[in-house]
């Protein structure tokens, strides 16, 4: 007979320690980075054409599929939970029924996310837009960043960079990993990224409000501003509002650490520092208000002090070049907010629009102002609304008086998704309360789940209407004719319709064509037979997408309301146009080998009216008429004229 051997009761024993069970950060990332994954390979292998209409419909019925399973999964766990004590207390140890189903469905839908633009990009290489404007030169700051991790302007040799370099950085990265062009590579960062940022809304939004709550102002964040194009605004926009609340306000569950909020401080500086800019009045009151509050001056001194260090540590790597050259060899021309974007006329009162997301950002305008002296969230989000808007005035003025417009239409994203998120949690303060009024009984408990389930189809739907090509060039809302109405074009065409860098098209490319095809493979054949396989030459190109494709040195960007200030662009352009004026073809080859901005080694020109143009400088094939250099003629009247001594 086997003995028994008891326990002896003893207050020192120690008690049997629980297997830690996964909580709500690593179910939403969990069931994201699975379910990405699944998404990922479902598209490849059904290869679907997105202009076709199984295609096009099948993200539609993938995501109806995925929302049938998963409101069943959940039923299925809430039966379990009530009826089984040991289910429930396995669920209560992971935080709870509510927080469990929450967290997965953010993962959920965010992998949804993934599947639906990865589908409306499948049989193209190109990400949403192709390499139209400002895609073309974040492809060339990515081909830059694979090319050398340091600090480079995307088109113009010898400059950091001034735009943030996280994301071509992280993508360029990717694609020396996966030993692929970058250019081939960002599309597939636009899918991973953009899907990845619903599930950083819910997972920062979690810390302060109720689960249902946070996954809900996760999809107004797609509602309002979920462009795909540019995933790096979208996932700052995500982090802004939060992380505000969470740094200089006194959430219920506490505030960030100090290192903590400059750690997220940092990363959303070297991913898109615009929203802080454009938030920034309102964070600067904030941050008083903060050391008011605080009552020990030198230690509310001290944390903020502590913020901003760790916040600038974290992005140092972009900010010290940029700063360095800024301080020891003068600012530069500021040309880029030059630009006149049809937005300075729009979207002054997005809340104004007869939309469901209108609807929703009058709502949490309500809110903000009715319970500014009585919930913790409503004050700080009302003067992060009014300090946007008096940034945007500002920049108005600005425009009137000096035609730089401090990039002010931007501002109503942050407006936008501030006010879109004040509307869910004003719903969840009234809403209760308001249907127990009109109906005379108790609320539901099932009634705001209905309302998020109702709110994210309703969401997808949307997007998914926005997110597939149509073949043609159109007029259309953004994801949810919210925020930022107007975007423009159908960017999942473009994309399939860009052409490639040796000619062609995409495999799936609409018959219209919107774009002409720029021949950048020969281009860099030519110049390498002549100069050999590893040249790097300083290249005058007219069409920038040759840096798209290939990590040369320009010697300035055609566009130049999208050009590095330290560049300088109009200094450059009027050294083009004395170089443009110059007759003698040895001088002209002397003179382009010493300008006030370097060497020119290579002119890529088009061949119009009679002269080679690099926008309005005409040179004159004339000029090229010397051993200096070898010029060839290339598809679509492009004219290459190659240093070769």
């Amino acid at each position: 007979m086997r003995r028994q051997v008891t326990e002896p009761e003893s207050s020192g024993t120690r008690p049997r320690r629980r297997a830690p069970l996964p909580g709500p950060v690593t179910i939403a990332l969990t069931t994201w980075l699975l379910g990405t994954a699944a998404a990922l390979t479902l598209v490849a292998w059904a290869d679907s054409n997105p202009f076709h209409m199984n295609g096009h419909l099948a993200p539609l019925g993938a995501g109806g599929l995925l929302a049938l399973g998963a409101a069943t999964a959940a039923a299925v766990l809430a039966t379990l939970n009530t009826r089984y004590p040991k289910v429930a207390a396995v669920v209560d140890r992971m935080g709870g029924y509510r927080e469990v189903v929450c967290a997965a469905g953010a993962g959920l839908f965010a992998s949804w996310m993934a599947l639906l633009l990865a589908a409306a990009l499948n049989g193209t290489p190109h990400g949403f837009a192709g390499l139209v404007g400002d895609m073309g030169r974040m492809v060339a700051l990515t081909t830059k960043m694979a090319d050398s991790p340091w600090s480079a302007d995307g088109i113009v040799g010898g400059l950091p960079s001034e735009y943030p370099l996280l994301y071509p950085l992280l993508a360029g990265g990717a694609a020396n990993l996966l030993g692929e062009p970058a250019w081939t590579i960002v599309g597939r960062a636009e899918v991973i990224a953009t899907s990845l940022s619903m599930v950083i809304t819910y997972l920062m939004w979690r810390r302060l409000v109720s689960p249902i709550a946070a996954l809900a102002i996760a999809a107004s964040l797609l509602a309002v501003f979920g462009d795909p194009r540019k995933p790096y605004e979208v996932v700052t926009l995500a982090m802004l509002v939060p992380w505000a609340l969470a740094t200089f306000c006194d959430p219920p569950r506490g505030r960030y650490r100090w290192w903590a909020a400059g750690i997220v401080g940092g990363l959303m500086v070297a991913t898109y520092q615009g929203f802080l800019m454009y938030a920034a009045p309102g964070l600067a009151v904030l941050l008083v208000l903060a050391v008011r509050r605080g009552g020990d001056l030198k230690a509310a001194l001290l944390r903020y002090a502590g913020v901003a260090a760790v916040a600038f540590a974290v992005a140092s790597f972009y900010l010290v070049p940029y700063l360095w050259r800024t301080l020891t060899q003068g600012g530069g021309q500021r040309v880029s907010d030059l630009y006149v974007a049809n937005a300075l006329t729009e979207n002054w009162l997005p809340f104004t629009e007869i939309t469901p997301i209108g609807l929703l950002e009058l709502t949490g305008l309500a809110g903000l102002v009715l319970f500014s002296g009585t919930v913790w969230w409503a004050r700080p989000m009302l003067v992060i609304v009014i300090g946007t808007y008096v940034y945007r005035l500002v920049g108005l003025v600005s425009f009137l008086t000096s035609g730089h417009t401090m990039f002010s239409h931007y501002t109503v994203k942050v407006v936008g998704v501030t006010l879109a998120a004040a509307g869910v949690l004003t719903l969840m303060e009234v809403g209760p309360r308001l249907v127990a009024f009109v109906s005379r009984h108790a609320v539901p408990r099932r009634v705001g789940a209905a309302a998020l389930v109702v709110f994210l189809l309703w969401t997808g739907y949307r997007y998914w209407e926005w997110a597939m090509p149509t073949g043609e060039q159109r007029n259309t809302a953004a994801p949810i004719a919210g925020g930022q109405r107007t975007l423009g074009t159908d960017y999942a065409t473009l994309a399939h319709s860009e052409p490639l860098p040796f000619g062609g098209l995409p495999r799936f490319a609409p018959e219209t064509r919107f774009r002409g095809y720029f021949p950048a493979g020969p281009v860099v054949e030519e110049v390498r037979a002549r100069l050999g396989k590893d040249a790097r030459p300083t290249t005058l190109s007219y069409d920038e997408r040759l840096f798209s494709y290939y990590p040369w040195p320009g010697y300035v960007p055609p566009d130049r309301m999208a050009t590095n200030t330290l560049a300088r662009w109009d200094d450059r352009e009027a050294e083009l146009r004395r170089l443009a004026a110059v007759d003698d073809p040895q001088e002209f080859a002397r003179r382009s080998e010493a300008t006030r901005f370097g060497r020119i080694d290579v002119f890529v020109l088009k061949n119009q009216d009679g002269a080679w143009r690099f926008r309005e400088v005409a040179f004159r094939p004339e000029q090229f008429r010397s051993s200096a250099f070898d010029v060839v003629h290339l598809a679509n009247a492009t004219v290459v004229a190659i240093r070769i001594s």
